[in-house]
């Protein structure tokens, strides 16, 4: 899906951004649970091309990266719980029905 978006950037416009976006803070998400260094790495990546727009999520995100295995137990547990996939499941809908020029509905 990754991937999906960035090949059709430009014609997604702002809605491929934020989805783009999205899927590599859940990507970064499920790497935290498993391997911190190869979390940090992924978003320098990643991740980095996004902080002018979402500096206060991103931190959010490199901030977790102290708990690792236990996030479960720590102030970003929020992360793990909030309905991310809900919502990125919403943006990819929203940008391919923008990039068909249908409405999401």
């Amino acid at each position: 899906v990754v991937e999906w978006a960035k090949n059709h950037d430009a014609g997604l416009g702002e809605e491929g951004r934020q989805l783009q976006f999205q899927l590599h803070s859940l990507a970064l998400i499920e790497l935290l649970r498993k391997d911190r260094t190869a979390a940090l790495f992924y978003a320098r990546e990643h991740l980095a091309p996004f902080y002018e727009t979402h500096a206060e999520d991103i931190e959010a995100l490199l901030g977790a990266l102290a708990y690792g295995h236990d996030m479960e137990h720590s102030p970003y547990a929020p992360l793990l719980y909030d309905d991310l996939w809900g919502e990125a499941e919403d943006a990819l809908i929203g940008a391919y029905c923008g990039l068909l020029g249908m409405a999401k509905e």
